[in-house]
């Protein structure tokens, strides 16, 4: 809340717009609700098969999942604002919230087109390493998404195979 303050941006109601987001973007609603961001699309069913599987594989269930993409989201959002600020020399006000927002849907949309297996894949949305800024999306620690081709990493391998995520077993010394 303090670094909300101090980027000079009301982060209740940021909150609120990553919750309508979040809600929308997965149609949560049982009713048409307006989205937070102008000609936001809806999760396709891919992404909606996505969320629903990290949802069933997740131990704690379907709410640490909506509370950790939350979390990640308010995070893209609050870094955003900043690069914004940074850009601008400063001269950022409410009037721009939109556009980081619409940066935090991007990101959001980019992250549900692939499969995950653990909510700790959530780090990546959050961190400099989201798929809609680098393009590529580590799994299981040893394979690589990158430009929708998997890439081994060999150095990272744990084992002689690979869990991915649909979960077939992938030996480590096939291309």
């Amino acid at each position: 809340v303090a670094e909300a303050q101090q980027a000079r941006y009301p982060f209740a109601c940021a909150c609120f717009n990553v919750t309508q987001l979040i809600a929308v973007f997965f149609d949560l609603y049982e009713f048409q609700a307006p989205s937070p961001v102008s000609c936001m699309a809806q999760a396709d069913r891919e992404q909606l098969k996505h969320f629903a599987r990290l949802c069933c594989v997740t131990p704690q269930g379907g709410r640490t999942v909506l509370d950790e993409l939350f979390r990640a989201l308010v995070g893209i959002m609050h870094k955003v604002w900043l690069e914004m600020q940074v850009r601008w020399a400063g001269a950022v006000d409410v009037m721009q919230f939109p556009m980081a927002l619409q940066k935090v849907a991007q990101d959001n949309a980019a992250f549900w087109r692939w499969a995950h297996n653990d909510t700790s894949d959530l780090l990546l949305l959050s961190g400099d390493e989201s798929p809609a800024r680098q393009g590529q999306l580590r799994i299981a620690g040893c394979l690589v998404l990158h430009n929708r081709r998997f890439l081994l990493l060999k150095k990272f391998v744990p084992a002689a195979c690979c869990l991915l995520p649909t979960g077939c077993l992938f030996p480590t010394g096939l291309p």
